[in-house]
């Protein structure tokens, strides 16, 4: 979660980092990363001292206001992550093409045009428009080829992920995982913003989800 730049860049809180990475059960060095970056006023760290919370307390946070705080940084931020990411898995392949098995089903990737499609024998085809004209750049595919591997290792709908760069793409930067879901209209609507305001990485996609349902079922009237 912890991006390359200010605070997170500095050698005690790569080192913390590097820590967390090495043993990611350990609860305190997280902790201790929540509060460099909380000192620095990092909103990154109240999604580490969050997720802890709901993560330690049977049934998770249980105040309405602290799960919707938890929520909304979430799609901001992404769920903290001690793992590494692995490489996205495609590679080139005659055609044109990037290939990539995964339990057990071969996917294959086709840039032309403004058009990436992506093809699996037991899926039906998808297209995705992007919006600029002109030949596809290095860091697009990278970035197209990351979002789809993501997708298809956290068994997320791939009929509704939604792609960089193209037209009313959800927030992208460079560097960090791309996202590909949006939030539901419900929270839109909520918060009166546009639906490219938050997004979520395919692994947080259904934790994510989950959370947001029982946040709503909170807001529920009692009878």
């Amino acid at each position: 979660m912890v991006d390359g730049d200010d605070i997170a860049a500095r050698p005690v809180a790569v080192a913390l980092q590097e820590a967390i990475a090495a043993a990611p059960e350990d609860a305190a060095t997280q902790l201790v990363l929540a509060d460099l970056l909380l000192d620095a006023g990092d909103p990154r760290g109240e999604v580490i001292a969050l997720d802890r919370r709901e993560r330690e307390l049977p049934g998770g946070i249980d105040d309405p206001e602290l799960l919707e705080r938890y929520l909304l940084l979430v799609a901001d931020y992404g769920f903290p992550c001690a793992e590494r990411e692995p490489p996205h898995g495609f590679a080139p392949a005659p055609r044109g093409l990037y290939v990539l098995r995964s339990a057990g089903h071969l996917y294959e990737v086709r840039f032309r045009d403004r058009i990436a499609q992506l093809m699996a024998q037991h899926l039906p085809g998808g297209e995705w428009v992007r919006a600029n004209e002109g030949p596809w750049e290095p860091d697009e595919i990278e970035a197209v080829l990351r979002l789809f591997a993501d997708a298809i290792r956290a068994s997320t709908p791939l009929g509704r992920l939604q792609l960089p760069f193209t037209r009313d793409a959800l927030p992208y930067y460079p560097g960090a995982l791309p996202r590909g879901y949006a939030v539901p209209r419900a929270m839109i609507r909520r918060y009166k913003v546009s639906r490219q305001r938050f997004g979520l990485v395919p692994r947080d996609y259904y934790r994510w989800m989950k959370r947001w349902e029982r946040f709503m079922w909170m807001l529920r009237p009692k009878k």
